[in-house]
Order: C-alpha cells, then sequence, then structure tokens
C-alpha cells in the first residue's frame, strides 16, 4: 500500500514528532511510505520526502526549534485562509506526483483541512491521528471548532492516543465524530529506552549521583505545569533536573530565582544529538514528574519513554495520564496544580527504595 504521512510542524523533537517518526518507520516495514513535511530535510529518517511548502510558520504551541512560528489562535482570517490553501495547493503537487492509496495526516487543524479538500478532489480515504491541540484551540477558537466539524464527512477516521483523549474529541466535534473516533494508544521503542544503559557519561557532565535526583521532560508552557513542580521544589528534599525548551522557559527560570531554590537546575532543550543523554537520565533518575495541569496532556510520551526505562513516574490525575499508569497501579497519580500534594508524593517515594523498585518492575 502506498501511504502519505503529512505532518504540519517542526518536527525535531517532542511527542507527537516522535510518534511520527516511530509509526513511519514501522509502516515502511511492508508499506511504501512517503512523508509530507515543512523543512523535509531537517527530519531525520531514511524515507522518502516532500517538502510541504508554507508561506510561514505556525505552532499550536511553543517549538524550540521555531521560535518565530505564528499561533494558532493568532492568525488573522486572511492570514488562515492563505495558510491552509498553500497546505492544500503543496498537497495535491504531492499526491499526483505520489499517487497515494491513503493519506495519514496528523492533526485535524489546519492539515485535516487540506486532507478533507483533497479527499473531496481525489477520493483517497483520509485518517487524522488527533493531537491535543486540535481539542484544546477549537474550545478558544471557533474558526477551528466549524472548520473541524466541516471536514469530518470526508474524514474516514480521527486516531485518539487515550480513551480520555478520544472522548474529548467527541465532546467537542459531536455526534458525526463519535461515530468515527478510535483509539490507538501511542508506544516507545522498548529496546531504545530500556533499564540496561549505562549513564555514567550523564552522570559526570550533569554532576549527578545516580537515583538520588527528580527528572522532569518536556515542552515549557503553562499547560505542561513545570511551574507546579517549580513551586512544590521548596518543599522537595531532592535535587531536580527540568530538560526542555519553550516559552515558559524564562519565566521558569525567574520563578526558580524568585523562590530562591537551589535544588532544581534547567538544562535546555536536548535535540537529537542529546537524546543518548536523555535515555541515560532517564536510567540514572530516581522519578519522573508530569505535572501537567490540562486535559490537553492525551497520553505523553515522557512518561512512556520514563516506564520503558524501568522509572517510577508521578503524574498529574488528568487527560490521558491515568491511563498511562493504569489508574496509579504503576506509578503515582496526584491532584493537578497541587504543589503540595505534588512534594509529598515525591518525597515519600524517593524515601523508599523498594517501592520505586516495586513500580520499575511493573512499569516494563
Amino acid at each position: 500500500m502506498k501511504i502519505l504521512v503529512c505532518y504540519p510542524h517542526a518536527c525535531y523533537g517532542g511527542g507527537s514528532q516522535y510518534h511520527l517518526y516511530a509509526s513511519a518507520s514501522e509502516l515502511l516495514k511492508s508499506h511504501d511510505v512517503r512523508i509530507l513535511l515543512p523543512e523535509p530535510e531537517r527530519f531525520q529518517i531514511n524515507v522518502p520526502k516532500y517538502d510541504w511548502k508554507i508561506p510561514f510558520r505556525v505552532m499550536g504551541s511553543s517549538s524550540t526549534y521555531w521560535p518565530d512560528a505564528k499561533n494558532y489562535v493568532k492568525l488573522s482570517d486572511d492570514e488562515l485562509k492563505m495558510y491552509a490553501d498553500a497546505l492544500f495547493d503543496s498537497l495535491c503537487e504531492t499526491i499526483e506526483h505520489f499517487t497515494p492509496d491513503i493519506i495519514h495526516c496528523h492533526f485535524m487543524l489546519p492539515s485535516g483541512w487540506a486532507a478533507a479538500r483533497a479527499h473531496k478532489k481525489y477520493k483517497i480515504p483520509v485518517v487524522i491521528t488527533s493531537h491535543g491541540v486540535d481539542v484544546t484551540v477549537p474550545l478558544s477558537d471557533k474558526r477551528y471548532l466549524s472548520g473541524g466539524k466541516e471536514i469530518l464527512p470526508e474524514i474516514s477516521y480521527i486516531t485518539g492516543y487515550s480513551p480520555d483523549h478520544c472522548e474529548w474529541i467527541k465532546e467537542v466535534f459531536g455526534e458525526m465524530a463519535s461515530e468515527k473516533v478510535v483509539c490507538i494508544p501511542g508506544g516507545t521503542d522498548t529496546e531504545a529506552y530500556t533499564p540496561d544503559i549505562d549513564t555514567k557519561e550523564a552522570e559526570k557532565m550533569f554532576s549527578i549521583e545516580s537515583k538520588k535526583f527528580v527528572l522532569g521532560v518536556g515542552r515549557f508552557q503553562e499547560r505542561k505545569g513545570f511551574h507546579i513542580l517549580v513551586d512544590a521544589a521548596k518543599n522537595i528534599k531532592s535535587d531536580i533536573l527540568l530538560v526542555g525548551g519553550g516559552w515558559e522557559m524564562e519565566n521558569l527560570k525567574k520563578q526558580v530565582e524568585r523562590l530562591k531554590l537551589t535544588n532544581i537546575r534547567l538544562l535546555g532543550f536536548f535535540g537529537p544529538e542529546k537524546n543518548h543523554l536523555l535515555r541515560q537520565l532517564y536510567c540514572a533518575t530516581a522519578i519522573v514528574v508530569i505535572p501537567s495541569i490540562t486535559r490537553g496532556e492525551t497520553l505523553c510520551f515522557v512518561g512512556l519513554e520514563a516506564l520503558s526505562s524501568g522509572t517510577p513516574v508521578v503524574a498529574s490525575s488528568i487527560g490521558g495520564l491515568p491511563f498511562l499508569l493504569d489508574n496509579g497501579r504503576i506509578g503515582k497519580l496526584v491532584k493537578p496544580g497541587d504543589a503540595n500534594e505534588l512534594s509529598d508524593v515525591i518525597n515519600g517515594l524517593m524515601s523508599s527504595q523498594m517501592e520505586r523498585q516495586r513500580i520499575g518492575k511493573l512499569s516494563r
């Protein structure tokens, strides 16, 4: 089967980008796959790629690689039309050249709009993998809500990462979406993320002692809740390392300074060239913390990577995170936004090596 995978954003780091890499790599084993994306030369995967020509960069959330990207909700009507039309025109060029049997499009908006228009023109089935912004953005910008509903007749399936993600799509987009939503949880490479990794390089580079610190990884934006973890840090008895980048980086630095914290370090964003160090940190840390505060955390690939590394996860009980941790069986769930509960649970888990080992064994 000839499959055209479409991805409209910067594709060099982050959960959804990893999912693109992993799913495309798996499909390549038995199908003819092409990927359509902006700036394809920067995406490191050995598969033929097409350039999704865009008039300007757009993201639904912050990007370290695209710091100049416009935000979906800040686009004028004219800008949105220009962007959506450019996506469609470039998609049509690719279809004419590749003649795919199916289009797999990431994001309902606005790339899904282009795919739906292409279905009308070429009658090629379209499957959309939804991401968190597909639900959060329409709640604040009705252009995307109405647009999302309009494309539903042209879409064969919409996949969500967790049961809660799927239910949320149905709630926002209504009855027709309910007929097309399928839950396909994300996964991770259990051979790349394993408890058996040698961590000496990371321990030396970051001056850390194995199993004596707490780790947070992700995009620095408000909904990810890292400011809650920083607030909790004043009561946490262990060192904390944060890996990531994004719009909230400077605010987090100021918060650390304001609280006069000495047990927390922001290490910045780790690109592909530092992924081996991230894998080492997953193994070296005692706990990985996911302090998200909104339902937009549809699953969290950081959590999957940590679990695959045999590392206990403490996460907010929101969105797809209870599903990720099997409702607390393979990790600890806390109330979203509650810094006191977060610090109590982290301190409790840090004080019990036996409990951490028990959870770590279950997580694999």
